[in-house]
């Protein structure tokens, strides 16, 4: 797991919180204005959410297929939907 992690690079923003999505087996992990999105089996970066100013925590709603964040600069939660974009 640890090369993946090589692969988020910096940017601006550190890294927070770590959430895991049993059933899906993705790994998501707070970074800056985004989520990481990582495949556990394939040890991949398979996308992220974007538009996450200040992203602190994450919650996996995976009954609903969503995901929630806690952004910390604008003091907001956002919803978004599991299937995400893939990272080229």
């Amino acid at each position: 797991m640890l090369n993946v992690f090589s692969g988020i690079g910096g940017g601006a923003g550190g890294f927070d919180y770590l959430s895991v999505d049993p059933e899906a087996r993705r790994l998501y992990v707070s970074h800056g204005t985004k989520a990481v999105v990582i495949d556990i089996d394939k040890d991949a970066i398979v996308g992220e959410i974007a538009d996450t100013p200040g992203i602190h925590g994450i919650a996996i709603a995976s009954d609903i297929g969503r995901v929630f964040t806690s952004n910390g600069r604008d003091n907001s939660v956002s919803a978004h939907v599991s299937a995400l974009a893939v990272v080229s």
